[in-house]
């Protein structure tokens, strides 16, 4: 079978974070039992691309392909020094944008992705990871998907957008809180959604 490894900016080597050792000792059991592994990493603009794929190449010799797609970082946006009027655009564009809200540019990386999986004919795509998997929603596929969701990592990405607020009367304090819980409403809609789009879906971390 011929997999479409997607991973997060971090190159999976047997070193460095558990992160990283986790995501190696998944390619190294795909190569075991006989599978072709083409592994791409959805990378932070400048970020070292080249060295990230040298380091994966030594790390996994066998790769069928071995590339990077440049991502915009995440957003993650601070509202404390945001006027009234300002917090209410910022919760209109959460409303209305949901997931996209989060994740910048995504049709230039689903594109890619899109890309990636006719030129390799991939038979299965494995999203490595929430940060990776988030955007399944607007991959157009027909071919079964895998979704590892990190459960320590997941829960932390969502927790980087809500945080707690002092309780208080003031029309920007309650819009802001406002805004911390329906960020995570609509990050725990979107694990939910990743969840029932792939075939397959386990957690480690």
């Amino acid at each position: 079978m011929r997999v479409l490894f997607v991973n997060t900016s971090m190159a999976p080597i047997p070193s460095n974070t558990g992160h990283q050792v986790h995501n190696w000792g998944n390619i190294q059991a795909l190569q075991l039992i006989g599978h072709e592994v083409f592994l791409v990493m959805l990378s932070t603009y400048g970020e070292n691309i080249r060295t990230k794929i040298e380091d994966a190449n030594r790390a996994s010799k066998n790769l069928q392909l071995c590339t990077a797609i440049e991502v915009p970082k995440q957003r993650n946006k601070s509202l404390n020094s945001l006027s009234p009027f300002l917090l209410f655009q910022e919760f209109t564009e959460l409303l209305f944008k949901k997931e996209s809200y989060f994740v910048q540019n995504h049709q230039l990386v689903c594109s890619e992705l899109e890309k990636l999986i006719e030129s390799t004919e991939a038979d299965l795509i494995w999203y490595e990871d929430f940060y990776v998997a988030v955007f399944d929603k607007w991959i157009k596929r027909k071919i079964p998907a895998v979704y590892n969701s990190h459960d320590n990592q997941a829960k932390l990405y969502k927790q980087k957008n809500l945080k707690n607020s002092t309780p208080s009367n003031r029309i920007g304090t309650r819009i802001r809180r406002l805004i911390y819980i329906y960020r995570w409403k609509v990050l725990q809609k979107s694990e939910i959604r990743a969840q029932r789009r792939c075939n397959v879906m386990f957690t480690g971390n």
